[in-house]
């Protein structure tokens, strides 16, 4: 309704809530949807439409630590938070980059056909 409305402050909020929400939640399947792909390209749009650039980086960069440590994770999310990375200068942000392109190239390997 937030968006519909033209009110995306609003629905930033709302979505920070309900990933708080998961993030302090102790059900076992909460970590998997707070950090669903889906969600988490919501939440980006929106901070990406209010030019919170930071928050971007700062959320696909979570996004893609989660994923990692998974067998496969989702490589548009992937794909994304190295994006977003390699616009900072901090070697810090360069080097997680890094990894996570170092991730994808693997998961790509490995599942060629």
């Amino acid at each position: 309704i937030h968006v519909l409305t033209d009110n995306t402050p609003a629905a930033i909020e709302v979505m920070e809530r309900l990933f708080k929400g998961l993030d302090d939640s102790s059900a076992g399947n909460a970590r998997d949807l707070r950090f669903h792909p889906g969600l988490v390209s919501i939440l980006v749009a929106l901070y990406r439409n209010q030019g919170r650039r930071s928050h971007v980086k700062q959320e696909l960069a979570k996004a893609a630590s989660y994923w990692q440590q998974k067998p496969t994770a989702p490589p548009s999310l992937l794909r994304a938070a190295g994006s977003a990375l390699l616009e900072s200068s901090d070697p810090k942000d360069l080097k997680a980059a890094a990894g996570i392109f170092s991730k994808l190239r693997e998961q790509q390997q490995r599942y060629r056909w």
